[in-house]
């Protein structure tokens, strides 16, 4: 599983989000919430990871590269 697999399912459980939920905010199918948290797709779009990273308040590095829990 790589940092940002493991990083999306410890922010979302810190903020007690589903993923229809956040699919819903950020405007993404709910199949790409479950790849990115699955480790699936490895190289998500990088608009996606900066929407992410922007609605958790967390810098792009921290998210994709470093261990939030």
């Amino acid at each position: 599983m790589n940092n940002l697999a493991n990083n999306l399912k410890y922010l979302m459980k810190q903020k007690q989000i589903t993923l229809i939920e956040l699919a819903s905010l950020l405007n993404i199918p709910p199949e790409q919430i479950i790849q990115i948290k699955n480790g699936k797709l490895e190289n998500p779009a990088l608009n996606t990871v900066i929407n992410i990273s922007k609605y958790f308040k967390v810098s792009l590095d921290k998210l994709a590269l470093g261990k939030l829990n």
